[in-house]
């Protein structure tokens, strides 16, 4: 029992100075629960961006592609920019994202939303916290000429 102790107040002594982060409890597949969370204010550093494998992501009806030309490639607060075009590559002016999500697959996890803001037509810049390594998916709803499609971006941070 004193050596459990020993190893989790190690580790919150670790994880709580060096990253100013909120020890909160999340939990993964396993049940078992990791101290690591999010600050209500966001203290991370920024995540880095970089370029994945895949830049263009289709809707599931494969009306609206998602193009991300950078990604989050660290941990940290995600901050980039994806564009909505259509089937033939022409920028969707009037589609807009309703809401977004993020999930690490396999991982069970108390997320906040994706802050979403348009910042010219048929562009959107996303912001959400990237709390550590590993494969990522942003789940969205976009709203395009009256239908509502869903679609799904993928990275991977180290």
């Amino acid at each position: 029992m004193k050596k459990a102790m020993t190893v989790i107040l190690g580790f919150l002594l670790l994880v709580t100075p060096t990253t100013g982060l909120m020890a909160e409890s999340m939990k993964h597949h396993s049940g078992h629960s990791m101290a690591m969370g999010q600050d209500k204010k966001m203290d991370m550093k920024p995540a880095k961006l970089g370029k994945y494998k895949k830049s263009k992501f289709w809707t599931k009806s494969k009306r609206v592609m998602i193009k991300a030309p950078l990604v989050p490639v660290t941990p940290g607060i995600a901050r980039f920019e994806v564009q909505l075009l259509g089937k033939k590559g022409n920028l969707l002016t009037k589609a807009k994202i309703t809401s977004a999500r993020f999930e690490m697959p396999g991982m069970k996890m108390d997320l906040p939303k994706v802050a979403v803001r348009q910042t010219k037509p048929g562009f959107f810049q996303l912001v959400f916290p990237v709390p550590m390594a590993g494969f990522w998916k942003v789940h969205m709803m976009i709203l395009s000429d009256g239908q509502t499609e869903q679609g799904t971006l993928k990275f991977v941070t180290k």
